[in-house]
């Protein structure tokens, strides 16, 4: 029998689903607060993409802000 069980190298095994759920709460709650900034003010999220070479910044600019927001609350819905 090996004296080096799986266990003695994994010993947070037990609670691996609750730290993916709080790292993935955190990652989705992170992406919503720069989304919403983004949806709130999409004129000024279109002049930023203009102004970083992406035209048209509308297209661009409204895209990132919709796909961001919707993006991050699937992350945290799972």
């Amino acid at each position: 029998m090996n004296l080096l069980t799986l266990s003695s190298f994994t010993p947070l095994a037990g609670v691996q689903d609750i730290v993916l759920v709080i790292v993935r709460v955190i990652f989705g709650v992170t992406f919503l607060y720069y989304g919403r900034s983004k949806i709130r003010d999409l004129r000024a999220n279109a002049e930023d993409f203009v102004k970083m070479g992406f035209k048209p910044g509308w297209l661009f600019g409204t895209t990132v802000a919709l796909l961001e927001t919707a993006g991050s609350l699937m992350v945290i819905l799972g």
